[in-house]
Formats: structure tokens, C-alpha cells, sequence
């Protein structure tokens, strides 16, 4: 019974989990299972078996919570990513104009001043 309980353990970590923290846990309990030189009946091992699917389950649904916070706050920084490009292109357009407004000042400048001197 628990040789069943243990293969179900290995089967589930190498299937379900990247994350080589979640595959130690189910490959302890499988360890622990198939080690263990009691015999238990039908019905806790399929009780077993249930609650580690259940377990199985939750993590699966977390971890979807999580990659779907994750999703949000991606699509959330690339939005004002966006928008912060944006303003700096329109301050990068702005700086040129008044460069380019300054250099013809400047050009007035020196025209008045060299029609100044030639007075």
C-alpha cells in the first residue's frame, strides 16, 4: 500500500512542480511512504492519496493567483511605462524648441551687436 502511496508522491512531484522546494516535499513523503514497513488498509491510503491531491490542488490554484497578480502588475508597470516614455518624448521635443529658439536668439544677438559696432 504505501509502494502505491510513494509512486503516487514521485509521480506528482515530477508532474506538477518546477520549483525544486514543492518536488523535495512530495519526494520526502514518497521516501516516507514507500520506506515504511506498516501496512495500512484501503482506506487511508486512498484518504492519503486524497489529501495530497487536495494539497496538490490548492498550490496549483495559489500559484495561479499568483501569476495572475504578477500579470496585472506587469500590464500595470508596462501601461505607465508607456506613459512616462510618452511625456519624456514630448520634454525631449520641448528642450529642442527652446534650443533651437535660444541658437536664434543668440543669432539676433550677435546681428544687433554687430550692427552696433559698426555704428
Amino acid at each position: 500500500m504505501f509502494v502505491q502511496l510513494g509512486d503516487h508522491f514521485a509521480k506528482s512531484a515530477d508532474l506538477k512542480f518546477k520549483r525544486t522546494s514543492w518536488s523535495r516535499m512530495f519526494k520526502v513523503l514518497a521516501t516516507i511512504a514507500s520506506s515504511s514497513a506498516v501496512q495500512a488498509d484501503n482506506g487511508s491510503v486512498s484518504k492519503i492519496l486524497e489529501l495530497a491531491d487536495d494539497l496538490l490542488e490548492k498550490i496549483a490554484d495559489s500559484r495561479e493567483i499568483e501569476r495572475k497578480e504578477h500579470d496585472a502588475w506587469t500590464k500595470e508597470y508596462q501601461e505607465t511605462r508607456a506613459r512616462e516614455i510618452t511625456k519624456l518624448q514630448a520634454v525631449d521635443a520641448t528642450i529642442s524648441n527652446i534650443q533651437a529658439e535660444i541658437s536664434a536668439l543668440n543669432k539676433r544677438i550677435s546681428i544687433a551687436s554687430d550692427e552696433k559696432d559698426e555704428q
